[in-house]
């Protein structure tokens, strides 16, 4: 087991004592803020034990190192120290974002995908196709599709038609996108909504 850094309670202590030392001896230098509470979830394991090691370098400094002593009990410890990225819900991101912007494609690239599309439908809806067909393609940077919805339509696999289930079903979604973006390529949909037909 590895040592990483305090567990964020202890963590804490440390730094509102720190704090409270610099106060007393008149250290206009604050020490490191720990990485708890969000910091924490938004944190591989080496970024927790780089912050630490910036917080004992830092009472070092100051002469002030007897507060960062840690007891056995109080070490998050690992076998394997994480390194990836953390993702925007507090688990790996193995894949970067995607930061570079989207071009809008031209109209004539955009009445071609929509055409495509009417004509491929049953192939990328399947079983929705009974119920369901492209009406438009909208937004911006036109990556905003929106399909007529019969009224009598039943629920689709990922849950409801205004949002996806909580469970592993929303994947169904996803590949249903997949395929209606396969063949409107090189327009693709970030956004696909819902009207019910009049």
């Amino acid at each position: 087991m590895m040592n990483i850094c305090p567990n964020p309670m202890r963590w804490n202590a440390v730094y509102e004592a720190l704090v409270l030392e610099c106060s007393k001896r008149g250290i206009r230098s604050a020490p490191p803020k720990p990485l708890i509470l969000a910091g924490w979830v938004y944190s591989n394991d080496f970024q927790k034990a780089d912050c630490w090691k910036a917080t004992i370098a830092w009472a070092e400094q100051y002469r002030i190192s007897e507060i960062t002593r840690i007891e056995p009990k109080d070490w998050y410890c690992v076998d394997q120290p994480s390194s990836h990225k953390i993702g925007p819900l507090g688990g790996p991101m193995f894949l970067p974002w995607r930061s570079d912007p989207a071009i809008p494609p031209n109209a004539d690239d955009v009445r071609l995908a929509l055409a495509k599309l009417v004509a491929s439908w049953p192939q990328a809806a399947g079983i929705l196709s009974e119920f369901t067909h492209p009406s438009r393609i909208t937004g911006k940077k036109s990556r905003r599709l929106v399909v007529l919805l019969s009224p009598s339509a039943p629920q689709p696999p990922w849950g409801d038609w205004n949002r996806l289930a909580t469970d592993e079903s929303r994947r169904a979604f996803t590949h249903f996108r997949r395929a209606i973006n396969a063949i409107t390529s090189p327009v693709e949909f970030d956004h696909i909504d819902f009207e019910e037909q009049r």
